[in-house]
């Protein structure tokens, strides 16, 4: 399997450790091998995002697994903006929290319990990076059998309804879930929200 790690273009410690990474992959690991870019490679088996906020930008390949590491200043919102304007929960496979209280606040964004793995560096002292990279990767098989699923998406401009709206942004639901809203029937009057495969 060939896993492809993206990171940034500038930022030596991303770039550090997705150097450390691969080598210690190629040296190890037996059917795996590691390539590093600073973009998406389709034809890779799986793409990892070194770190969500800065590598992933919203592309979908066969496999996408991020790697989250904090919100900025804690915050939820600044997190749920992330997922949205990323189109995360319809692009990514996984994601890999680097802790508890963060996959706790993903969870309640309505990031999916399956679709989450938490591995902390301290419980993994040797091979972290390697062995979050692995787990993440064999968690997150490709199912074309899962049930097709929408995102809810705003005209994300000072028109849209602060209460219903904003909080719905970015969540993706089955298509024939029956806690789906219905727009405009569900939301408000005048809504121009829609969905997004």
């Amino acid at each position: 399997m060939r896993i492809n790690i993206v990171t940034v273009t500038s930022g030596w410690i991303l770039q550090k450790i997705s150097e450390r990474t691969a080598k210690a992959c190629n040296d190890n690991i037996d059917g795996y091998t590691m390539t590093i870019s600073d973009k998406a490679d389709p034809d890779a088996d799986a793409n990892y995002y070194a770190d969500l906020q800065n590598c992933y930008h919203g592309q979908k390949t066969k496999l996408d697994v991020a790697y989250f590491t904090h919100a900025d200043r804690n915050s939820k919102q600044w997190l749920h903006n992330l997922l949205a304007s990323t189109n995360s929960f319809n692009n990514l496979n996984g994601i890999v929290s680097m802790n508890e209280r963060y996959t706790h606040m993903l969870k309640s964004l309505g990031w999916p319990g399956d679709k989450i793995e938490t591995i902390t560096p301290g419980e993994t002292r040797e091979m972290f990076p390697l062995r979050k990279i692995k787990i993440a990767i064999e968690s997150f098989d490709i199912d074309d059998d899962k049930p097709h699923r929408v995102v809810f998406t705003t005209q994300n401009d000072n028109r849209v309804d602060d209460s219903i709206c904003v909080p719905l942004a970015g969540i993706a639901f089955e298509i024939d879930d029956p806690l789906r809203p219905l727009i405009p029937q569900e939301t408000h009057p005048n809504c121009r929200c829609y969905y997004v495969d």
